[in-house]
């Protein structure tokens, strides 16, 4: 498996007093087995269809630069309960050239 680290978030959700520190990874392999869980459904999606999918909204966000080649972000960002981005500051670095958006 070929396992690599898009990047490095801290999420805030206001009034619930409650942080998470995200590490963003994607990984490629060749096959792997589905296990079930109790979260839902566990399945594999065309990269270009997760779009198409009820995805919260600074996981919509982040989704273009995780498949950005040679890319790497590191931020913070604030949102509601619902994944609605209230705020942030995130900082991309593409081939070794630092923006933040």
């Amino acid at each position: 498996m070929d396992l690599h680290l898009h990047g490095v978030v801290k999420t805030i959700l206001t009034l619930e007093n409650s942080s998470w520190l995200l590490f963003v990874y994607s990984a490629t392999a060749s096959h792997t087995d589905l296990s079930a869980c109790d979260e839902g459904i566990l399945r594999w999606v065309p990269v270009d269809q997760v779009s198409q999918y009820n995805l919260i909204g600074f996981i919509r966000l982040l989704f273009p630069h995780i498949l950005a080649p040679n890319c790497f972000f590191e931020g913070t960002i604030v949102h509601d309960r619902y994944g609605n981005v209230l705020e942030g500051a995130l900082s991309v670095t593409d081939s070794g050239h630092a923006r933040f958006v």
